[in-house]
């Protein structure tokens, strides 16, 4: 899956064993360690990229289901804006993985990553833990930073006071973007695919959908998503959904649309026109007879 992100984002690196660098850090930060059973907690994956530009990361955790119960992912704030695996929680083993990249790379001391939400549910104390994770430098060449964690304890317990998680309000769309068409003959055989990606401020774009042709259906997708009519003849719509259900569609025409749209407004055009000399024409004769 690296491979196919690598034709699309220029400067982004390989994983490859390469000398260490200095070193970043990441950690959590939660406005709440100690909790009670029934308390939905906030909590946030920073990185600190140490005076390094980072570009890519490659990082999992694991949330304790002995006291936890995960809610949902928000990146709407992430510094990740390409998805190479999307924020993932895996409830068996409560260990949540996500891989990004970030065009152009990043220097910060507290980089968002991530935001997520937990239920407390069982008394008791653990923590919130880093698994081997891999940040790669901006350089051209896919320098591995070393790399420090930092884990968050959390104790939990029984208390009539809960602080439950305010409702979500957000009426707003997602980011306006715009899908790109790309081919690699690396990528997918060689055949047409469609890169796309947007945030949202609000609650977090958690679904993409895509439809081929104006009479065909929706199906839900990932970037990149494999073209089905390599012809690159049908108009192509793609949605991004917030997880409250707000929508932004974006289109990508036909690669000969335009000058077919530019033709025919200029042949609609020229048809209005012959029809209002005639229509004039005859009502000014209608005028004269009368």
């Amino acid at each position: 899956m690296y491979k196919i992100l690598l034709t699309i984002v220029v400067m982004c690196s390989t994983f490859t064993q390469t000398p260490y660098a200095l070193g970043a850090q990441l950690s959590f930060d939660a406005s709440l360690t100690s909790a009670s059973v029934g308390d939905v907690l906030p909590v946030e994956v920073l990185l600190d990229t140490n005076t390094e530009t980072i570009n890519t990361v490659d990082v999992s955790f694991t949330i304790p289901t002995s006291l936890f119960d995960f809610v949902r992912f928000d990146d709407s704030d992430s510094v990740v804006s390409l998805w190479i695996t999307k924020p993932s929680y895996d409830k068996a083993s409560g260990m949540v993985t996500l891989q990004g990249l970030i065009p152009g790379g990043i220097k910060s001391t507290d980089a968002h990553l991530l935001r997520f939400y937990v239920t407390a549910h069982e008394k008791g104390q653990a923590d919130i833990a880093f698994n081997p994770s891999t940040i790669l430098l901006h350089d051209g060449i896919g320098t591995q930073a070393s790399l420090s964690t930092q884990n968050m304890h959390f104790s939990v317990d029984f208390d009539d006071k809960q602080i439950n998680e305010s409702p979500i309000f957000d009426d707003e769309e997602p980011e306006a973007f715009t899908p790109q068409i790309a081919q690699d003959p690396d990528v997918y055989d060689g055949k047409h695919f469609l890169v796309f990606s947007t945030k949202d401020k609000g609650s977090g774009v958690t679904t993409f959908k895509v439809k081929e042709g104006f009479f065909s259906k929706y199906v839900i997708a990932e970037s990149p998503y494999q073209l089905r009519y390599q012809n690159l003849d049908k108009t192509i719509y793609v949605k991004a959904v917030d997880a409250v259900g707000n929508e932004r569609s974006a289109i990508i025409y036909p690669h000969d649309s335009s000058i077919w749209h530019r033709t025919s407004l200029y042949s609609i055009s020229i048809l209005l026109l012959c029809i209002s000399s005639l229509l004039l024409v005859w009502h000014i004769r209608k005028v004269r007879l009368s």
